[in-house]
């Protein structure tokens, strides 16, 4: 056989079998910027705009998280039950690194009956402490308790 290396290694790679000329084949491994079997480098390394990106959904999971657990603890108040009453506050609170809750929670948007805003203080007081989370210093968060009505479809 008087062909080129290369030219029987083109046949096989069009074949299946082994690397080849073909586009996007590679003669031999190389270093990549994906994720390696020894993990993938740090987001600060890649860049400041990964490194934000990276920090945002640790904040959202961090954030949902809270939002599901104040979810479970929520008591929707017997009165504006009865009068198949709805709303939704938004409560502003701040948490440590360690979850434990910082400045006192507050209503920043109330949902104009007085029962739905101090249920949305005293949730946020009885679903803490958090979870620890990444970062230092505290976390401001802010989230919509909404008060469904069961009764009202």
């Amino acid at each position: 056989d008087n062909s080129p290396a290369g030219a029987a290694a083109a046949v096989d790679s069009l074949s299946g079998r082994g690397p080849g000329v073909a586009p996007g084949a590679v003669s031999r491994a190389a270093n990549g910027v994906a994720p390696s079997v020894f993990g993938a480098r740090a987001p600060d390394v890649l860049g400041p705009d990964v490194a934000l990106r990276t920090r945002e959904r640790e904040y959202d999971r961090y954030r949902q998280g809270i939002a599901r657990r104040l979810g479970d603890v929520l008591v929707f108040p017997r009165k504006l039950l009865v009068r198949l009453e709805q709303g939704e506050s938004v409560v502003t609170f701040s948490v440590h690194a360690d979850g434990t809750l910082g400045e006192r929670p507050h209503i920043v948007k109330s949902s104009g009956f007085k029962e739905f805003d101090a249920e949305a203080v005293d949730v946020v007081l009885r679903a803490a402490p958090f979870g620890r989370r990444a970062g230092k210093g505290d976390l401001t968060i802010s989230l919509p308790v909404t008060f469904e009505n069961p009764v009202v479809r």
